[in-house]
């Protein structure tokens, strides 16, 4: 059984994944640490003949180590060509696929395990579909670049509220156009809602 903990702290340590894994078609999809927040996330991927079934796993740093939080599904990998949003429409430029969160170990050790989890801060991630023209999605004040087949994870870090908000969401042209953002809430981008807010005559 792989330990998908484990690949992933290869992956954060600048390391391939062992040959066995190669051979079983097991691909990084992509990966994110956010070096000030001390948190990281890394999409895996088994591909086969359908496609990707994907894995995330959650990282936090303790002391100077990444530490493996958890792990569980992700979105599924399409390992096609990326289309561009002129061609594929404007729904496909900043596409939200999913996010995961877990309360960060390091402040609930920092302040006693013995206290209420709630209290504690989350270590969060999420992942995203974006179309050709995207180069970068801006996460709050940092920029992650996008991997050529279009697939993003970011990972944050949110305070002890009751679920962790994420940062806003900007998609970036190489030039730095913003071309099309994404609340801390909302699960539809602004051009996908322009969109269909024309299609249906609301505007």
């Amino acid at each position: 059984m792989l330990d998908l903990g484990r690949l992933g702290l290869r992956q954060l340590a600048g390391r391939r994944l062992p040959r066995r894994c190669r051979r079983a078609g097991i691909v990084v999809v992509a990966s994110d640490s956010d070096e000030q927040a001390d948190v990281a996330a890394v999409w895996l991927a088994r591909i086969g003949r359908s496609g990707g079934i994907g894995e995330m796993c959650q990282y936090e740093r303790v002391s100077v180590n990444w530490q493996y939080m958890a792990g569980g599904s992700a979105s599924d990998f399409e390992p096609t060509g990326r289309r561009a949003a002129a061609v594929a429409g404007p729904a496909s430029m900043l596409t939200f696929l999913g996010s995961t969160g877990g309360r960060s170990r390091a402040e609930r050790a920092a302040q006693g395990y013995e206290i209420d989890p709630s209290l504690a801060g989350w270590v969060a991630c999420a992942t995203f579909r974006v179309a050709r023209e995207v180069s970068y999605l801006q996460v709050g004040a940092r920029q992650v670049e996008v991997p050529e087949h279009g697939h993003v994870v970011v990972a944050w870090k949110a305070p002890a509220t009751w679920r962790p908000r994420r940062p806003p969401i900007k998609a970036l042209g190489a030039n730095g156009e913003i071309l099309s953002e994404l609340g801390t809430d909302d699960h539809l981008d602004a051009l996908s809602r322009i969109a269909i807010e024309k299609a249906i005559g609301y505007t």
